[in-house]
């Protein structure tokens, strides 16, 4: 597994720098993913249009030994929120965080192969829950 933070992309320069605080709860959110990037970054892509609302997003991958807390289900109502997790820890200094890169939302989509979904309209929940159920196959 791999653990990822995802921010509004004017907060990246400076979690890289100065690490990933947690919120007002005292947890910090995870993406916990396989490593399968086209699935993953149409996960994230959910993630950081869906629940964060935001069209660029810094994504940091936190390694193994900066998750010191508990990993516990998120209250996250997505259908893909089985990959969103709180981890109940203060801080992770950014020793332990690799920026990836920024990205924009994209619509990804994987049906036959690789495309863009161009409408945000076409993005609906049947076609999310047969990229969930083609998730699962490759486990």
């Amino acid at each position: 597994m791999k653990y990822y933070y995802v921010a509004a992309e004017q907060y990246g320069n400076r979690i890289a720098e100065e690490g990933i605080q947690c919120d007002e709860s005292g947890v910090i959110t995870v993406i916990t993913l396989k490593d399968t990037f086209l699935m993953d970054k149409f996960v994230l892509d959910v993630y950081t249009c869906e629940v964060l609302g935001l069209e660029e997003y810094s994504l940091f991958e936190i390694s193994l030994k900066g998750i010191a807390g508990e990993l516990l289900d998120s209250n996250i109502d997505n259908l893909f929120s089985e990959f969103f997790q709180v981890l109940t820890q203060p801080f992770i200094s950014p020793g332990f965080l690799k920026r990836i890169t920024t990205y924009r939302y994209e619509g990804m989509g994987l049906d036959i192969g690789l495309h863009i979904v161009e409408n945000k309209e076409k993005f609906d929940d049947e076609y999310k829950k047969k990229i969930l159920g083609y998730y699962h196959e490759i486990e």
